[in-house]
């Protein structure tokens, strides 16, 4: 080793300063690799592992779902598995005899696989008012997205916003929905019903 410095020394200065910027270089080329193969191989694990989020019940975790109005046993529920909304229904004591069974064949999609978050309310078929029931009014609590949008000021979005926000116990919860001010509901107020 002592020779071979003692042969570098030996060069010009000019060579010595080459042969010094190219052993950086290397030095820098060899960790920049080394950096670049690293950062790799966590792209590579991070793909493999994003494909399943975390609560999907494919990961092995629960995740819940809600199940309101004429059901048995209305709350919410930890799945371990996905369920059909039908098996939701079971699973919560299945209808009363009060349940808008209208409703649900036309509106509810019973042989989906609940996601997460999954949210469904049953009406009382007493509730369930055409909108020239009720003096032409649009029941908050039964009417589908169709029928909300119909409501002056109501799109796809806040009719959405309204139906994720049931059950309503009086005309006045939709003050409470966002989107929803106070000139907005002064124009829904008579127009719609429990």
């Amino acid at each position: 080793m002592n020779d071979v410095i003692r042969e570098i020394q030996s060069l010009p200065v000019r060579i010595q300063k080459l042969l010094a910027g190219l052993l950086i270089c290397v030095i820098l080329l060899t960790a920049l690799l080394l950096y670049a193969a690293a950062g790799h191989q966590d792209e590579i694990s991070q793909d493999r592992t994003s494909s399943i989020p975390p609560d999907s019940p494919d990961s092995g975790g629960s995740y819940f779902v809600e199940i309101t109005g004429q059901v048995a046993n209305p709350g919410v529920y930890e799945l371990a598995e996905p369920r059909r909304v039908i098996e939701l229904i079971d699973l919560a004591g299945g209808l009363t005899p009060e349940a808008d069974l209208l409703f649900l064949n036309r509106d509810v999609a019973l042989s989906e696989v609940a996601a997460e978050g999954y949210k469904l309310f049953i009406p009382a078929a007493e509730k369930t008012a055409s909108p020239s029931a009720a003096g032409g009014r649009i029941s908050l609590n039964s009417a589908t997205l169709e029928q909300l949008m119909t409501l002056p000021g109501v799109g796809e979005s806040t009719a959405l916003k309204i139906i994720d926000a049931r059950p309503y116990k009086s005309v006045e919860d939709l003050d409470n929905v966002p989107g929803i001010g106070e000139q907005t509901f002064s124009k829904l107020e008579p127009l719609v019903s429990l």
